[in-house]
């Protein structure tokens, strides 16, 4: 490991122990709630089927320095790689049901160049100042109950699925 990947593994205070343990017991969950919404008939068994990994790889940790923010001692953005891990069929799965949610938020811009394209076409008053604003740590700020309740709000608002699949 080198110094870079060290000194940003301290300030994750991350140990390898403490992601081990939670590895095992979120797997366990997982199972467990696949297994209850099956037997809720939310779930097709062949869906469950799908979602649980029988030999999963583990999760892999690493950072991605932000070299734009410093060139000779960059912070590092955390990665969790899950490719054949047990979440990466759960992934796909939500990806796939949740993804049609997005045609109905307005205020989603998917990148730069819609965000160029939506200035261009806006006829901006004179006494209007247009700024910029970037949020730190954007996704890791939302609490997990709020970013939870927005996602229930947009799945009972927009009723792409019975009642049962938005709890």
């Amino acid at each position: 490991m080198s110094k870079w990947d060290s000194d940003n593994c301290l300030t994750l205070n991350v140990t390898c122990t403490w992601v081990s343990i939670l590895h095992i017991d979120v797997k366990r969950r997982l199972m467990h709630f696949l297994t209850q919404q099956w037997k809720k008939v939310l779930f097709p068994f062949k869906t469950v089927q799908h979602l649980k990994v029988k030999d999963p790889s583990k999760q892999i940790l690493y950072l991605l320095p932000k070299i734009h923010k410093s060139i000779t001692d960059p912070p590092g953005r955390p990665i969790v790689s899950g490719n054949g891990s047990f979440t990466e069929p759960l992934s796909v799965f939500l990806t796939q049901h949740l993804k049609p949610l997005l045609g109905h938020v307005r205020a989603r811009i998917q990148d730069t160049t819609e965000f160029l394209k939506i200035i261009e076409e806006t006829q901006l008053e004179p006494e209007w100042l247009m700024c910029t604003l970037d949020v730190k740590s954007l996704y890791t700020s939302i609490p997990h109950w709020a970013g939870l309740q927005a996602l229930q709000h947009w799945l009972n608002k927009v009723e792409l699925y019975p009642s049962g699949f938005n709890t």
